[in-house]
């Protein structure tokens, strides 16, 4: 009997300890350089990788950028939480201040007067492992829609605004970081003209440095 009970207690340690193993936490936090830990207020730039794109409901591509941008302070960096809020957020080609795609040369407004920048990108120990989510409104604030507004040529505009959090995911390690946005859609809210697609969906890869002096790539470990 007692071997028995042995047994028994054996194999609930054993189910007790597998969640254990098989559930990961995030625990993010911003280093530079070295190792040193990003402080609570410093500048960041995040710069693209490739070519930043959104692409109509057909694969088509409505937008290409060969630049992207976006600039913030780092609000929250405690070890477990990162937290940031973006103040400025550029997209454009490398010797024009528009984007091209199939409609045209497309000047992209992130600022509008309503739902525009400041956005929240964070990263905490309640989401999953190597997440990061965007979000309108800074980080200590409620969340709202983020919008962007497209100026084609024949003067046709769209619209497109985005309820949810944008949803996204990093590599982890110095040297390594890229973090990267994959095919998140933005319904189209408004339009003035035709050929606006129904919905954008937006693919961005991005690098972070920090943006003052002595300027140093940011990674996530």
């Amino acid at each position: 009997m007692a071997k028995k009970i042995l047994v028994l207690v054996a194999a609930i340690m054993a189910f007790g300890v597998v969640p254990a193993v098989a559930s990961a936490t995030n625990s993010p936090e911003l280093v530079e350089t070295g190792g040193k830990t990003v402080e609570v207020g410093k500048k960041i730039l995040a710069t693209n990788v490739g070519n930043t794109l959104m692409t109509d409901g057909s694969t088509n591509t409505l937008l290409s950028c060969q630049t992207a941008t976006m600039t913030g302070t780092v609000t929250k960096n405690d070890g477990s939480n990162v937290e940031g809020n973006i103040a400025d957020a550029t997209f454009k080609n490398h010797e024009t201040s528009t984007c091209s795609g199939i409609l045209g040369a497309t000047t992209v407004t992130s600022t509008p007067a309503t739902n525009g920048v400041p956005w929240c990108i964070r990263s905490t120990s309640t989401m999953a492992t190597d997440e990061f989510q965007v979000r309108g409104n800074e980080c200590s604030k409620a969340q709202r829609p983020i919008r962007f507004i497209l100026d084609l040529p024949f003067g046709v505009v769209c619209t497109y605004q985005r309820t949810n959090a944008i949803t996204g995911t990093f590599t982890t390690g110095e040297g390594k970081t890229v973090m990267s946005i994959s095919h998140v859609e933005f319904p189209l809210l408004e339009s003035v003209g035709f050929g606006c697609p129904s919905a954008g969906y937006l693919d961005m890869s991005f690098t972070l440095e920090t943006d003052e002096s002595p300027f140093a790539r940011v990674d996530i470990i």
